[in-house]
């Protein structure tokens, strides 16, 4: 697919159907019912994740408390306000051993990880005895970035991650007016975002068109992509389609049979049948490579991503792989889509070119 050949792979990546947000809701109820003492829970979106936690307390008939590091916590019944965050820990532990309240009650700590980032001592020993002592009684929540690795001294709590909205969340959100095809357009392409970043697309799409329009959704999301992917990722929208390749015949019947095990693999996973992981395409400069890359997007209605590995490299030592892991991340929060890595061959050690030795030469095998 490149201008001097070699070797592609095409990969295809694609979300659960599953109701990702109801899954999280009944693991997150299990955790507050059990009255774990501590766990984490790994967003950025604290307003969706508040929200969450108050359908919850009201549900459980369970008491809420939100520490802000920026606006602390104000205890009207105390008249109150702690804005210390070692002596909001103090407060927790002091209503452990001092309460006789039969509702449980949910402490709620945004952003209270970037305090672990120093390995302060008596933070952690503060935390580490709400784990030991607060069994029964409460939980703690503390809210941060999604994928945190937490300390050794807290790596035993539970730990899950706010899921995105998956395609029927999205959808929900649009005008049920629009055509179905539009919908679907649209619903796709936001895939992969945040809620408040599907928002800001919409808002943009308004401004540009007066609408929500899939073309303009599609478009501001390539941005975003290249935005984040820097100068490893490219992405597009094809409109070309297989009919419209000549010969491969094998490959294009291949590719029909088995698109639904690409597109719904979760389809496969049910019935434990294989799920097809991608194909590898190698030919002559010119035989058809990347079209047959951007006509299986184009038919499967998804984006394309395409991935150079040469572009990875550099001199700086570990800055290769941290090229490579950030990529990696970007492509799985931004799928379901056709991932298209050209020139595969770039990203093997023995065609590592020579300014480039200090790398480590085994990062591509182990990503």
């Amino acid at each position: 697919m490149g201008d001097e050949g070699g070797y592609e792979t095409l990969m295809m990546t694609k979300r659960t159907l599953k109701d990702n947000i109801q899954s999280f809701r009944e693991y997150l109820e299990e955790l507050v019912r059990a009255r774990t003492p501590l766990f984490y829970l790994g967003a950025l979106e604290i307003k969706r994740c508040l929200q969450e936690m108050e359908i919850l307390a009201s549900r459980l008939n369970a008491n809420l408390r939100v520490f802000h590091l920026s606006r602390g916590l104000f205890e009207s019944r105390e008249g109150k306000k702690y804005t210390d965050p070692i002596g909001i820990l103090d407060s927790i532990i002091k209503w452990v051993n001092t309460t006789t309240s039969g509702n449980q009650t949910i402490w709620v700590l945004p952003f209270y990880h970037l305090l672990f980032q120093n390995s302060d001592a008596l933070i952690l020993s503060r935390v580490r005895e709400i784990v030991e002592f607060n069994k029964f009684y409460g939980t703690v929540v503390i809210i941060g970035v999604p994928n945190y690795k937490l300390p050794p001294e807290l790596a035993d709590i539970p730990s899950l991650d706010f899921p995105i909205p998956d395609y029927q969340s999205i959808n929900s959100l649009l005008d049920p007016n629009l055509p179905e095809d539009e919908k679907g357009r649209i619903s796709r392409a936001c895939l992969g975002f945040r809620l408040h970043e599907i928002e800001d697309l919409f808002s943009r799409s308004i401004v540009r068109f007066g609408r929500i329009k899939p073309e303009a959704i599609e478009e501001l999301k390539a941005e975003l992509i290249r935005q984040k992917g820097g100068r490893f990722l490219d992405i597009e929208f094809p409109q070309e389609t297989l009919d419209q390749v000549g010969g491969i015949s094998a490959l294009k019947d291949w590719l029909r049979s088995r698109e639904i095990g690409f597109i719904h693999s979760d389809l496969l996973k049910e019935r434990h049948l294989l799920v097809p992981k991608g194909i590898l395409l190698t030919g002559v400069p010119g035989c058809g490579k990347s079209l047959v890359c951007k006509a299986i997007a184009g038919s499967w209605r998804l984006p394309l991503m395409r991935f150079d590995p040469s572009k990875i490299y550099s001199p700086a030592l570990g800055t290769s792989e941290k090229n490579l892991f950030d990529s990696i991340e970007l492509v799985s929060i931004a799928s379901p889509f056709v991932l298209w890595i050209d020139e595969i061959e770039k990203g093997f050690p023995s065609l590592i070119p020579e300014p480039m030795v200090g790398c480590p030469e085994d990062y591509w095998g182990r990503s």
